[in-house]
Order: C-alpha cells, then sequence, then structure tokens
C-alpha cells in the first residue's frame, strides 16, 4: 500500500511538473510571439519616421520654388502698385522693396499703372540651389504673356532671385532682372 502510495503521489507530481512545464513552454512562446510582433512594430515606425523626415525635406526644398513662383507672378502680374507693396513687404528686404518702388514707401497705387494691360506669368521654371545654410539662389525662367484689346505679346524673362535668413525666416535679398524677350 505504501508503494502504491508512493507511486501514486509520484505519477500526480510528475503530472503537475509535466503540466508547468508546458504551461511555461507555451507562456514563453507567446512572450516570444510578443517580442517579434513588438520588433515589427518599431521597425515600422522607425520607416513611416524615415520617409515622413525625407518627404519634410522635400517640402523645404519645394517651398523655395512654391515662394519664388509667388513672389514673381505677383511682381509681374499685379498692377496696382500699392496692393502689390502690401502683399511682398515681408517676403523682401528694404533694398529689393526700393528696387521695385523707388524711394518713396509704400508707393502711390497708381505708380507705373500702364493702364488696363492683361499680364500673364507662365511656363515658370525655377532653378535654385544653396550657396550655404543662410543664402540662396535661384534663376528663374517664364513666359510674360501682354495683352491689350486684341493685341498679344510674350515675351521670355529671365531674373535672379536670392533669399536670405534673417532671423529665421528666410526674404528676398536681390531680384535681377536679366532679360526681358520681346516677341515670341
Amino acid at each position: 500500500m505504501k508503494k502504491i502510495n508512493f507511486s501514486l503521489i509520484l505519477l500526480v507530481l510528475t503530472v503537475i511538473l509535466l503540466g508547468v512545464a508546458t504551461f511555461n513552454g507555451i507562456k514563453k512562446n507567446d512572450a516570444e510571439k510578443a517580442v517579434v510582433d513588438e520588433q515589427n512594430k518599431v521597425k515600422q515606425l522607425q520607416e513611416e519616421n524615415e520617409n515622413l523626415q525625407n518627404l519634410s525635406e522635400d517640402e523645404k526644398e519645394n517651398t523655395f520654388d512654391n515662394d519664388i513662383e509667388w513672389f514673381v507672378t505677383k511682381v509681374y502680374t499685379l498692377e496696382n502698385r500699392k496692393e502689390l507693396y502690401e502683399e511682398i513687404k515681408d517676403s523682401a528686404t528694404e533694398e529689393v522693396l526700393t528696387g521695385l518702388f523707388g524711394d518713396e514707401l509704400p508707393p502711390d497705387e497708381n505708380q507705373g499703372k500702364v493702364g488696363s494691360i492683361d499680364r500673364e506669368v507662365s511656363n515658370i521654371d525655377i532653378f535654385g540651389k544653396y550657396k550655404d545654410d543662410s543664402h540662396y539662389k535661384a534663376i528663374v525662367t517664364f513666359d510674360l504673356k501682354m495683352g491689350y484689346e486684341e493685341q498679344t505679346e510674350t515675351g521670355f524673362t529671365v531674373i535672379e532671385i536670392n533669399l536670405i535668413k534673417k532671423d529665421e525666416t528666410w526674404v528676398i535679398d536681390e531680384f535681377e532682372e536679366y532679360a526681358k524677350g520681346g516677341r515670341k
């Protein structure tokens, strides 16, 4: 009887130990699976973060093109000089504004008014690069279409624009027109 009790106790202990070992093995596999899943999530988030950083860098570079296109379009198409001044005054230095409007700032709204000539900027191309951390230079080419009544002329125009970084803000420091073509 004692031998049977002892064998029974030994069998019960063996079954319990086997059950605990199996339970721990299952838990270990679940834990390893959870770690692998978390590592995959971390990798995926790192890739998304890297893609977003690359996208942000692309957007930063493109913002110069967008800003330059906006500035050029305003300068060449907006006839009301006072309105033009109000729109671009925060985007350019005093030297550029004086070059565009003369010494009296803000200008009179009729200053330089040509009459109802319609002007349109098209086919704009911007070729720019950083000179250093606080200077950006761009060559801009575009077609300037001018029309009055039924007469239309299109001229090819080339300008150089320099931007500088002042107090964490980029402003146009130089605006130089090199070629304003005639008829096309």
